[in-house]
């Protein structure tokens, strides 16, 4: 299968032009750069290489696998965000851990409506596995709130 291409347009870099002294037609030439171009080297405005946007590459990905696949691939996503979001495990952003519980029960709902919609799906093993899971995470979201409410 081939890749779909892009629309070929060019991109002018203004930025570095004053009103006062417009560039010359080789300075305007310079900084043109096509779609692809830009795409395949992103670059900040020191010139350095910038780093992807984490949310571009997640969706770019999930268009690569087929809905149920991502659903799958979904339930896990929240379940891990879940468990950053009590504190439980490390941010991998940071290496710390961090307790933010209200984004915990978003993650936790989340996961609980994934597997809604792929249960019907799971061999009776694997259902069990997921429920199981989402448990634990309610469970340790529910000793988290207390001991929360405690301190």
């Amino acid at each position: 299968m081939s890749e779909p291409s892009s629309p070929e347009f060019k991109v002018v870099d203004r930025r570095s032009a004053s009103s006062e002294s417009p560039g010359t037609a080789a300075d305007t030439a310079s900084q043109e750069t096509t779609a692809a171009d830009a795409a395949e080297a992103p670059t900040s405005e020191q010139g350095k290489e910038a780093p992807y946007d984490p949310i571009s590459l997640v969706l770019f990905g999930a268009m690569q696998v087929e809905t149920r696949e991502l659903l799958h691939a979904l339930f896990e996503i929240f379940g891990q965000h879940a468990w950053v979001a009590m504190g439980l495990v490390a941010d991998p952003r940071t290496g710390q851990p961090r307790v933010d519980l209200s984004v915990a029960r978003l993650a936790i709902d989340c996961a609980h409506f994934v597997l809604d919609k792929i249960r019907v799906e799971l061999s009776e093993e694997e259902r069990r596995d997921a429920e199981r899971r989402l448990n634990d995470l309610r469970m340790n979201y529910l000793m988290k709130s207390e001991q929360k409410g405690h301190a």
